[in-house]
């Protein structure tokens, strides 16, 4: 299937930054997670992003910025992490016709910052994509809002 170019894609940033970090195991590492999960689903104008991803090849968490400073100290503690990122930009994937019939959206997106030198990588949720862009990347970033005609990406705050 080609890509829906009548489709209108539309980026928003989400929160103000984020980091990835992965874990050796889950071991003293749950109940701050548990926390930090339970504290993002109390909080009604919180549009903050938290991920956690297990799989067979490795355990790892996306966290906002405000959420990793506070339980950093605790993760770092529990011995289990075994790797961070630099900071993130996040944006959100917006398009005119939402679900899982949005063949190709990434696909053209991705291509977009592709031609920005912006490297990018993408986690998929059950309604949402996510594009998350290295920080030191942000001026390109600013470049391609003005530039591009591919998707409208909402003014970077």
């Amino acid at each position: 299937m080609e890509p829906q170019d009548d489709v209108q894609v539309f980026l928003e940033r989400v929160g103000n930054g984020y980091r990835l970090l992965r874990f050796e195991s889950l071991n003293g590492v749950l109940l701050p997670l548990l926390q930090s999960i339970l504290g993002n689903s109390e909080r009604e104008d919180d549009d903050s992003l938290l991920s956690l991803t297990i799989s067979s090849d490795e355990i790892s968490l996306i966290i906002d910025e405000e959420r990793f400073g506070k339980y950093y100290a605790e993760l770092k503690g529990s011995g289990a992490i075994v790797g961070t990122t630099g900071m993130y930009i996040v944006l959100r994937v917006e398009t005119s016709v939402p679900g899982l019939s949005e063949t190709g959206i990434l696909s053209r997106v991705t291509k977009v910052f592709a031609e920005y030198d912006i490297p990018v990588f993408c986690l998929s949720t059950f309604l949402v994509n996510y594009i998350f862009i290295p920080s030191e990347d942000e001026g390109k970033l600013e470049t391609l809002v003005l530039e591009n005609t591919e998707f409208t990406l909402e003014p970077l705050r």
